[in-house]
């Protein structure tokens, strides 16, 4: 697993580490380059980087697929000790080694992923608003 962090770059953030590490992925998947550690010395000798396979990123590096598609994940550790995590998958589009623009309301726009966030604080009421919000997906509506 390939480690780098966006702290790197901009320096501490608290609650908009998140943010910063979605755009320097997003921005990082664009360009087919992973952007490296800034002022890496070397890993931590107390974490036994090799046994759990994990290395970080000294130098610019082409994206690795190791799926066929570039995926990131993306931790955000805000203050007061809330925590968040995203998994990022890149888009390429059925058929063409290139993504395709489709405006919204094309014949094309209906095969597109769509992102649906579900959110609440404690996961029975996730797992509940999870089952609303597919059970409202299967109405008319």
């Amino acid at each position: 697993m390939l480690l780098g962090s966006v702290k790197t770059n901009y320096g501490h953030m608290e609650s908009a580490a998140g943010a910063g590490a979605l755009a320097k992925v997003v921005l990082a998947m664009q360009a087919n380059k992973l952007p490296p550690s800034l002022n890496y010395a070397g890993p931590n000798p107390y974490i036994p980087f090799d046994q759990a396979h994990l290395k970080v990123i000294p130098e610019a590096t082409d994206w690795p697929r190791y799926t066929g598609k570039a995926i990131a994940g993306i931790n955000g550790f805000g203050f007061g000790g809330t925590n968040a995590h995203i998994v990022v998958k890149e888009y390429v589009s059925e058929g063409s080694p290139d993504a395709v623009e489709v405006t919204e309301g094309s014949p094309d726009s209906a095969d597109l992923p769509v992102l649906l966030a579900v959110s609440a604080y404690l996961p029975s009421r996730r797992k509940t608003a999870a089952a609303d919000l597919a059970d409202w997906l299967e109405t008319e509506e």
